[in-house]
């Protein structure tokens, strides 16, 4: 039976994740057993070996080893510093402040990176009367509007690379999912702080200036992907290299800087990642699968939910729900591209209420709120986002 199969293995990867293993190791060993019970033992080996040369495996750890000497790069040359300076001079006094920050920090997609922008949150004008629930909420949510879409993201680029789809596509298919995030976000986190008169603003455009000088890195990745659907791998070499010449780093310094920005677990995760596919795809335990779902007459909505769900919650990782689940429902996601957009909302909501989120657990630690708190202001936007996602889908047919 193709369900207990992949279910098994299901367990195994969360197990596996929840013991805190490398997710790309347990990925291997999860697709070589799925091989071994559906498969003989040397046509799992082909499978693969064949995954591991493929141009969108080859194409996936390119992308990703780029992105990692980008974000290394940029930080290291005050690029991030820089934005978070102008950005405070532009919207000083403004309740604004209090999640612009950590939206902006999103851009950057790092293990705890609402850490950076927790401060700014902290330190605004208009803290000191938000309750640490709230603050936690502020930063935490706004820090990850952008996941749902940005080509930057693992969850995102891995996604395209599952279903075998432009960065572009995903991006169109689940941009609508971050406009929702910032509306629903800013009615529950700005609700009840009291606005400054306009008068008491910061005026001065010198700060927008710096801001726009700030931006242009990402500018020059993320324009020429999406607009001019230029291979994401070429826009972040054209970034690196640009700002390379900008700030006139060193060859010396420049191998430095790739030697400590590459990580080999991001690595080993994709390469896991694209063997589950292949062996789920070239073993038909798929479609098998799916047969049996068919013939339960389990809904296809709620078995997109379901999946997806569990599992980001369960890992608090929005690669891993991607990676585990998407697989399993790739004929629904394939067939109609439309569902991505649900299934991945309903995974992203089980990753944002995860308790062994890192970002959750750093900020709710960082502003000294409780569980209980933080949860009574988180659940009611997941829920609206779900909502939110529900109407998208139906609404495009």
């Amino acid at each position: 039976m193709a369900t207990l199969k992949i279910t098994l293995i299901l367990l195994f990867l969360i197990l596996w994740i929840k013991r805190k293993q490398d997710l790309g190791a347990g990925l291997l060993i999860g697709s070589f057993v799925l091989g071994i019970l559906s498969a003989g033992f040397f046509d799992v080996l082909k499978f693969m070996f064949r995954s591991v040369y493929a141009t969108d495996t080859i194409d996936l750890i390119v992308v990703m080893i780029l992105i990692f000497y980008f974000i290394e790069i940029w930080s290291k040359t005050g690029g991030t510093a820089s934005l978070c300076k102008n950005l405070n001079h532009v919207i000083k006094d403004s309740p604004v402040a209090l999640v612009i920050p950590p939206a902006i920090i999103g851009l950057i997609p790092i293990m705890g990176g609402a850490m950076v922008s927790a401060p700014l949150v902290k330190d605004s004008f208009y803290a000191k009367n938000v309750s640490p629930a709230k603050q936690t909420f502020q930063n935490f949510w706004f820090r990850h509007i952008w996941e749902y879409a940005i080509p930057t993201y693992p969850g995102v680029i891995i996604s395209a690379g599952i279903l075998g789809v432009s960065y572009g596509k995903v991006f169109a298919l689940n941009f609508p999912l971050t406009i929702f995030a910032i509306i629903i976000g800013s009615i529950v986190g700005l609700t009840g702080i009291k606005y400054r008169k306009p008068d008491l603003l910061n005026n001065d455009t010198s700060g927008i200036k710096g801001l726009l000088v700030a931006f242009l890195p990402l500018f020059v990745i993320l324009v020429p992907a999406l607009v001019f659907k230029v291979p994401l791998f070429l826009s972040l070499a054209i970034s690196i290299i640009l700002m390379a010449l900008v700030n006139k780093i060193s060859i010396p310094r420049l191998n430095g800087l790739f030697i400590k920005s590459f990580n080999f677990n991001i690595i080993s995760v994709v390469v896991g990642i694209m063997a589950f596919k292949y062996v789920m795809e070239d073993t038909g335990v798929i479609v098998q699968m799916s047969r049996e779902f068919i013939s339960w007459k389990i809904p296809v909505l709620l078995l997109l939910f379901l999946l997806p769900f569990i599992t980001g919650f369960i890992t608090g990782i929005t690669q891993a729900f991607v990676a585990i689940s998407f697989p399993l429902l790739i004929n629904y996601l394939s067939a109609d591209n439309n569902l991505l957009t649900w299934a991945y909302v309903s995974g992203y909501m089980g990753v944002l209420l995860s308790p062994v989120h890192v970002c959750l657990v750093l900020t709710k630690e960082y502003f000294g709120a409780s569980w209980k708190d933080v949860y009574k202001i988180l659940i009611i936007p997941c829920l609206f986002m779900l909502a939110a996602a529900f109407f998208i889908i139906k609404i495009r047919g």
